[in-house]
């Protein structure tokens, strides 16, 4: 998951777009995202509880909103491993718990 400072806020994309971008790695080199990889991507939102943020643009979410984005995009591309610094810092208690209620669904 990246740090916030390391994120263009301005960048005119989606929610879903932006959690989309973690299917990339499975797609190999030139193809684009399809259905499967759309569903997927709402599948992550449903499971950090932000789908229905799927077309607002990133800028407009608040620090809690962008980290669960971030981590539905971890659970799109489903890694082996996964490093989270400081993962609460800065978001409310309600996407605390929500991110804490998705962990375990992590080490499956």
């Amino acid at each position: 998951m990246p740090q916030s400072t390391s994120v263009d806020w301005d960048f005119p994309t989606t929610v879903i777009d932006t959690v989309t971008m973690g299917a990339y790695c499975d797609l190999g080199w030139m193809r684009r995202p399809g259905k499967a990889e759309r569903a997927r991507a709402m599948a992550a939102l449903e499971q950090a509880g932000i789908d229905e943020l799927a077309s607002r643009q990133i800028g407009e979410l608040s620090g809690g909103q962008r980290q669960r984005t971030f981590l539905a995009r971890t659970l799109v591309h489903a890694p082996d491993l996964c490093f989270m610094d400081e993962p609460f810092q800065g978001i409310d208690a309600k996407s605390q718990r929500a991110m804490i209620d998705v962990l375990p669904s992590l080490s499956a």
